[in-house]
């Protein structure tokens, strides 16, 4: 069994928190994102959350994120230089 690995990352653009579902944004394309297809929810999704999930399919056969994970930010790491010493000197 392999493990999870999602294929999709978007943001989500709609939330409402009462329905308890919403779009993701990926490219031109929204994807509805119910809050029973996250995997763990550990809070309530909001606008401008980046999502990672798989496409799936509804009940419907309609296309829906299945899977969905909040992402973890993905912020470049500071750059790293070495001194006239020869040690390592990381810029923040």
């Amino acid at each position: 069994n392999s493990p999870f690995k999602p294929s999709l990352l978007g943001k989500i653009v709609r939330w409402d928190c009462v329905k308890g579902y919403g779009f993701i944004q990926v490219g031109e394309e929204q994807v509805f994102n119910h809050c029973h297809d996250f995997r763990s929810p550990r809070r309530e999704p909001t606008v401008g959350d980046a999502i990672e999930f798989s496409m799936g399919l509804d009940n419907q056969g309609r296309s829906c994120a299945k899977d969905a994970v909040f992402a973890v930010s993905k912020s470049p790491a500071p750059p790293v230089r070495r001194g006239s010493s020869g040690l390592l000197v990381l810029l923040v």
